[in-house]
């Protein structure tokens, strides 16, 4: 799915101005297409240029300039490119019919109707559906929200049930996070979660997605990784954790730590088994005194636990 392909890919800002930019050049193309009517019926000069370069119209100009390879490479995409270019060439077409006879072929005027209205449903499909995803994400801390999330890590699942890879999740929890609420108020526990979101998102590896789970507790996918490289990637969070300072109060800084729970996901189990596996290495580590890593393999009839 494209949605969820753009999701590990990009932020939430870029995302919404990807939804922000085609729901503009969809109104864009609209006023064109509106153009091009008004020269049959209202008699208005001819418009070849634009017509026949639809690389140097407004979309066009977006179109063709993407980079993004999540995107570029989609079917999705490309069929919307398809449609774009067959949407100059018949208007292309239809003017020159109308220059040498002063009519457009009934036929031809209405297979660019079906053709324009189709590429226009789908390029405002396409922005429905990323601006629709970026509410999927956590207002405070802009990660993906439990939802969405949801959506990455099925498509894992998937791969992983096929045998086309491997997956790990990771469960975090902040330690001692009620005690910042109690201590110095709500903001200054948004603030704290905002910073740690942050330094997540900011310390993973490319491939990596981390979402908000709920309150202070965050959910990592680790595509093609063992339990193993899991282990280690969050033990390499967990140490940098210790090392950040946050700011909650003016003239005030905390040093927070948070365990974590790491598990992999099994082709002959069900995705709730990961996480639920990921939740109980967790509560491990959390029982040991927290500040640690636990994994969970089905060859070990407890978690394994390494602390600071």
């Amino acid at each position: 799915m494209l949605v969820s392909r753009l999701i590990e890919a990009m932020g939430h800002e870029d995302i919404k101005a990807l939804a922000r930019d085609l729901q503009g050049l969809v109104g864009h193309h609209i006023s064109w297409l509106n153009r091009i009517h008004k020269i049959f019926i209202c008699q208005q000069e001819l418009d070849y240029p634009l017509a026949r370069d639809y690389r140097k119209c407004a979309f066009g100009q977006w179109y063709y300039g993407v980079t993004q390879p999540e995107l570029k490479q989609s079917a999705e995409f490309t069929h919307i490119g398809q449609l774009h270019r067959q949407v100059h060439e018949m208007a292309t077409e239809m003017l020159l019919q109308y220059e040498r006879n002063g009519v457009v072929a009934e036929t031809l005027y209405g297979e660019f109707s079906v053709v324009e209205q189709t590429f226009v449903a789908e390029v405002e499909a396409l922005a429905y559906a990323i601006d629709d995803t970026t509410r999927q994400f956590d207002s405070l801390t802009r990660l993906p929200a439990r939802s969405l999330m949801g959506i990455v890590i099925e498509k894992e699942q998937s791969k992983v049930t096929r045998g086309m890879g491997r997956c790990a999740l990771v469960m975090s929890d902040i330690d001692h996070f009620k005690a910042i609420n109690d201590r110095y108020g709500h903001p200054a526990g948004d603030r704290v979660l905002v910073e740690i979101a942050r330094y997540f998102e900011d310390s993973l590896r490319r491939y990596d997605v981390v979402s908000r789970y709920g309150g202070e507790e965050f959910l990592f996918s680790m595509p093609e990784s063992t339990l193993e490289e899991a282990w280690e990637v969050s033990e390499r969070l967990r140490l940098g954790l210790e090392q950040l300072s946050i700011t909650v109060a003016p003239g005030t800084e905390v040093q927070l730590t948070a365990s974590f729970g790491v598990s992999e996901m099994d082709p002959r189990e069900p995705l709730s088994s990961a996480i639920g596996h990921a939740d109980k290495a967790l509560y491990q580590a959390k029982s040991e005194g927290r500040n640690r890593v636990c994994t969970w393999s089905p060859m070990q009839s407890s978690a394994r636990g390494v602390s600071a």
